[in-house]
């Protein structure tokens, strides 16, 4: 049977690279990506793959050992401008008479996911605050 401290070690193992992985093929595709909307793989693509993969792999060092809250939000900071810079860097191929709809898209996709994201706060509140009363009310013995 695992022990706690394995099944954490395999958990952060599962999480490091769970999302390194998947950050360097994206930088590889965003570098592979043409015009046409077709893809050219190159040494270059290598390249972005293993910087991507590198961001995310110091990214965790400083988010599981690090004790400083600014280093963790400055490397927070980096992953969200890397996210951000991934998801509006194909917009540099749309025809600029189309930016008008892409941008009111965009706009109705921020607010729906940021209603979601409010949402799954006040879910993670009302569960938390029901734990704390569960917690602190005496369980009565009938009998």
């Amino acid at each position: 049977m695992k022990t706690t401290n394995t099944i954490d070690r395999d958990l952060k193992q599962i999480t490091i690279w769970g999302s390194a992985l998947p950050t360097g093929v994206m930088l590889a595709a965003l570098q592979a990506l043409q015009r046409d909307f077709s893809f050219r793989f190159s040494v270059g693509s290598l390249i972005a793959f293993i910087i991507g993969t590198a961001l995310v792999l110091g990214f965790w060092q400083i988010i599981f050992n690090t004790t400083k809250p600014i280093w963790r939000a400055l490397a927070s900071a980096i992953l969200i401008t890397i996210g951000l810079g991934a998801f509006l860097y194909p917009l540099r191929f749309v025809v600029p008479s189309r930016l008008a709809e892409l941008f009111t898209g965009l706009c109705a996709a921020v607010c729906a996911l940021s209603i979601m994201a409010i949402l799954m706060l006040k879910v993670r509140d009302f569960l938390n605050e029901d734990a704390r009363t569960q917690a602190l009310t005496p369980i009565a013995i009938k009998g």
